[in-house]
């Protein structure tokens, strides 16, 4: 997790905020931004960025997967269209309680797709590791050299390979010090590769970083740099569901308890390939649970003894994240930039606080954000070779289109309490609901009203003769009058019923409200209580969680007692309306007072409240 402060997590943690964002483009090489775009200049709901550390949602180290960026823009500030190489710097600002703002980096990324069509611009950019991407380079590394001597050579390998070839050469240089590369398990083990055993830069320092426990993961301020880190055992953030909008357990999981590898030994003169499983505690091996089978081509071209010693030590470090009780999770809620993968994070739920690992995740500004945890099965079979060179959705998990969970259709059914009466020539709110969304999302509204009608014109004689009023719909989203035409009928004295239905769309995060107002004409028009029903679905509509707030009411009563207008006035009776359920409630006050004089006492006075109150779906 980024590093914020206090004030940041507090005001993170708000249903409603105040934030913005900046997109800064560079040409390579500069540091002054040739573009500045704010969020006037990007497309409601289309910036978003997507990044992971695991492989669709297993365990694994030494994922090196690229970290995406995508938003589209009509903005007249750009003044060149080729764009691609070009650098992105988005930056996430949040106002906290004090009014000051807290800037968090969201990455750094080079311009990949450009599409312009019509004054709007869909850009596509990816972080630096797939600039490690050079193919046909020979790769052989014969005597034994530390991690960090062949995480240098996999970088210097593939600049070198660019530059002799004439494409654009980019040196992507490492973050971690030779001293921290050899803190961490393994760290000062010396490996060796088999000539032409790897394909890409990106493989060499995705297998280094297997053997090490960690995961590469590309600079969030600096241009071309990568990291290698290792997964988060302490919990760096909690996510209350106030702020959530779904959450999902896989109870159906193991997560890994063993590490078991193919490696070459000496036998008789000639080399034997063989299957190595890891001693764990007490040096016992655990054959019955999940076990992590690496094919790496590190270890494989390393002696027996030092392969068995190395794989010994990661499952030392598995059974130190395993002493966690994490869950394999999946949840959206508000979004929190400075969220990282391998974060350990909690999330409440019902009064538990449930620890999951961060495995992947979907940053929609000012839509959910998507978070997977990671997870695993007896029959996973983890394998590096391939790690990170595709950055297709499906490769997390965590991609915008598949977070099932949250796209099931939400509904919010209403009906009337109280009869509505329009006067004719006049118009009225028949149906007054509120709508909240969590993501961009498309409504649909569906009633069906059945009223009184009265018209206007009389019967002067004795003929029969028809008369006929005139009512008209309209709908209304937040006060702003939507659809393209008002739906009207005409309609004789008596009952009537009138479908309707209406469709509209709703863009990030949005709280509004929806009205269905009726006007008259030549008649008057009763609905009686409950004889409005109506219902509003969407996908992404809010209401999952329990609603945890109360309803109060109160009543005020007077009394005049004798001409000499003793008034008694104030008495206030309160009822606490039980969440989600229809209460009936009643209330009696005694009065007795006391009136000096005569012994006249006067008492027994009664006042007897009733109320029935429905609670509207939400």
């Amino acid at each position: 997790m980024y590093p914020v402060s206090e004030a940041y997590i507090q005001a993170i943690n708000q249903s409603e905020r105040t934030d913005r964002v900046t997109i800064e483009i560079f040409n390579r090489g500069s540091s002054t931004p040739k573009y500045t775009l704010e969020n006037a200049d990007i497309e409601s709901g289309t910036l978003t960025v997507s990044r992971q550390c695991v492989n669709n949602g297993y365990f694994e180290w030494g994922a090196a997967y690229a970290s995406e960026m995508q938003f589209h823009t009509r903005t007249t500030k750009i003044s060149e269209l080729f764009l691609i190489g070009k650098y992105c710097r988005l930056t996430y600002y949040l106002t906290l309680a004090d009014g000051t703002e807290e800037a968090v980096p969201v990455g750094m990324y080079r311009i990949t797709e450009c599409d312009y069509t019509r004054g709007l611009w869909k850009i596509t950019a990816y972080d630096c590791l797939v600039v490690l991407d050079r193919e046909g380079v020979t790769w052989s590394v014969k005597s034994l050299i530390s991690p960090y001597e062949m995480l240098q050579y996999a970088l210097f390998g593939n600049y070198n390979a660019n530059f002799a070839a004439g494409t654009e050469a980019i040196e992507v240089v490492l973050g971690n010090t030779k001293a921290e590369i050899e803190a961490l398990p393994n760290g000062t083990v010396p490996m060796k590769l088999a000539a032409n055993s790897m394909g890409t830069a990106r493989e060499i320092i995705s297998s280094v970083a297997e053997l090490l426990g960690c995961y590469v993961e590309a600079d969030k301020t600096e241009a071309n740099k990568i990291w290698l880190r290792p997964f988060r055992t302490s919990y760096s953030r909690t996510i209350s569901a106030d702020i959530r909008f779904s959450y999902e357990i896989n109870l159906d999981w193991d997560r890994p308890r063993d590490i078991a590898a193919k490696i070459n030994y000496v036998d008789d003169g000639g080399k034997t390939q063989t299957q190595y499983t890891a001693k764990g505690k007490n040096g016992v091996s655990i054959t019955d649970f999940y076990q992590m089978n690496l094919d790496n081509k590190i270890l494989g071209a390393l002696g027996s003894t030092s392969a068995m010693k190395i794989l010994d030590q990661l499952v030392l470090v598995l059974n130190q994240l395993n002493a966690k009780e994490y869950l394999p999770i999946s949840f959206s809620f508000v979004g929190d930039p400075s969220m990282d993968p391998g974060d350990m994070i909690l999330c409440e739920y019902n009064g538990t606080r449930n620890q999951m690992i961060i495995g992947g995740l979907v940053w929609n500004y000012r839509n959910a954000e998507s978070i997977t945890a990671i997870g695993g099965n007896k029959e996973t079979d983890v394998s590096q070779a391939p790690s990170g060179q595709k950055n297709s959705p499906s490769a997390s998990g965590s991609g915008s289109d598949s977070d099932t969970s949250s796209a099931q259709i939400r509904y919010s059914e209403y009906q009337n309490t109280e009869s509505v009466f329009i006067g004719s020539g006049q118009e009225a709110a028949a149906i007054a609901l509120r709508i909240v969304s969590y993501k961009a999302t498309d409504v649909m509204f569906f009633a069906e009203i059945t009223l009184q009608v009265e018209t206007d014109e009389t019967i002067t004689d004795a003929e029969y003769i028809c008369t006929d009023g005139k009512i008209t719909a309209a709908y209304y989203a937040g006060g702003a009058e939507i659809g393209a035409f008002r739906p009207s009928w005409t309609l004789q004295d008596g009952t009537c019923t009138i479908h309707l239905a209406q469709h509209f769309a709703v863009s990030s995060v949005s709280a509004l409200d929806f009205q269905v107002r009726i006007s008259t004409s030549g008649c008057r028009v009763t609905i009686p209580a409950m004889h409005i029903h109506a219902v509003v679905e969407g996908a992404y509509l809010a209401g999952e969680e329990a609603w945890g707030g109360m309803i109060t009411a109160s009543d005020t009563i007077e009394m005049a007692v004798s001409a000499d207008s003793i008034r008694m006035a104030g008495l206030t009776d309160q009822a606490e309306i039980v969440e989600k359920e229809v209460q009936r409630q009643a209330i009696t006050d005694t009065v007795r007072i006391a009136v000096t004089g005569s012994d006249t006492v006067v008492a027994g006075f009664t006042d007897a409240v009733q109320s029935e109150i429905t609670e509207e779906a939400t």
